[in-house]
């Protein structure tokens, strides 16, 4: 359990979370069979030198499965020893009905040559250790504690995951992500990152909506004929904050030092070197003088005064844009005093609250 899933394993594994979850949400479901994954390979080993014209061909090509299906009868014992799943898979040979490719009449005196295998996989409705198992993955994931793959931790994944995606919904102009199964991949190899599990950990957290997984052929009843046609839509999960909300900043001291803050929800932990300014902002007169210390000491702080006061303001500017808030504005302001040198104040955009831990 201590090992990341292949990368086509985890795609199938989250496919089955999401419908087993979204089932499992809905109450009024009596459904026992909720998944049933199927398709077909035509075999064309029996019936190549047959075909009349390329048209024809290429048309039952396309149509025809191109899964490895040593693939799926991988992935699925697998998922079955990593998480209990708990599934049937079997096989139906067929012909096209009456007739067969060509419209030839079959004779029932003719020897019965296969020209369809169907593959159905089947999952039943009371997974409830694979989806419990796969959250534990899920959970180990974001702790970083898998072997075997050369990944950033969750929090670094975070930051450029997001950064991504950001860039997928500027393109679009929506919230709404598309991510194909070659989008997805090159993501993955990229980047240090994993990023099916995060999309996988995030849905878990509502933090994410999965609103479509693409995975079935227009018809709606087999699998896309080859992983290059799936896609995965989703998007962030917009928490709606008052504007009252928008305006208050908990502070948490503990004596007069600030050692986080809060804002709408979010908490910046301070490094001491963050925790130094703060307090000395939060501290001065109506916190809108630069505390002693720092007029004292201008450089008492580990990076220049304003590279630091800088980086406070990102972290707070990082938590506006992922709550998607259409005003972005600084924690800390600078303003010119009497003698016409920079003061650094906390603006008086925002309320500040406190309280001792």
């Amino acid at each position: 359990m201590h090992t990341y899933l292949p990368f086509d394993t985890i795609l199938f594994a989250l496919l089955i979370y999401y419908k087993l979850r979204e089932t499992e949400l809905n109450k009024n479901s009596k459904l026992k069979k909720i998944l049933t994954l199927r398709t077909f390979k035509v075999l064309f080993s029996e019936l190549r030198e047959k075909f009349e014209t390329k048209k024809a061909e290429e048309y039952w090509q396309n149509l025809s499965s191109n899964f490895d299906f040593k693939l799926l009868k991988n992935i699925f014992p697998e998922l079955e020893e990593r998480f209990k799943l708990k599934y049937e898979h079997y096989e139906e040979h067929s012909m096209f009905e009456k007739v067969n490719l060509y419209d030839e009449v079959i004779d029932d005196n003719d020897p019965f040559v296969h020209e369809i295998t169907k593959h159905f996989f089947e999952m039943a409705s009371d997974n409830t250790d694979f989806l419990q198992n796969f959250e534990d993955y899920l959970e180990m994931y974001a702790q970083s504690r898998f072997k075997g793959k050369k990944v950033y931790k969750y929090l670094e994944q975070k930051k450029i995951l997001e950064e991504i995606f950001s860039k997928y919904i500027q393109k679009a102009g929506n919230n709404y992500i598309i991510l194909s199964y070659d989008e997805l991949l090159k993501i993955n190899n990229k980047y240090p990152v994993a990023v099916l599990e995060y999309i996988a950990y995030n849905y878990g957290l509502d933090e994410y909506k999965i609103d479509k997984f693409n995975y079935l052929e227009p018809q709606g009843c087999f699998l896309y004929n080859d992983l290059s046609k799936f896609e995965i839509h989703f998007h962030k999960n917009v928490k709606e904050f008052s504007d009252n909300d928008k305006q208050i900043i908990y502070f948490y001291l503990n004596g007069s030092t600030v050692t986080e803050i809060k804002y709408c929800k979010k908490t910046i932990k301070l490094s001491k070197n963050e925790m130094f300014i703060v307090s000395g902002l939060f501290n001065a007169k109506n916190h809108r003088e630069l505390a002693e210390k720092l007029i004292a000491n201008p450089n008492s702080t580990k990076l220049p005064l304003k590279t630091a006061i800088s980086k406070l303001n990102k972290k707070f500017k990082d938590i506006q844009k992922e709550l998607n808030f259409s005003e972005i504005k600084n924690f800390i302001i600078s303003e010119m005093n009497d003698k016409k040198e920079s003061e650094y104040l906390i603006s008086t955009d925002y309320k500040v609250k406190s309280c001792q831990l």
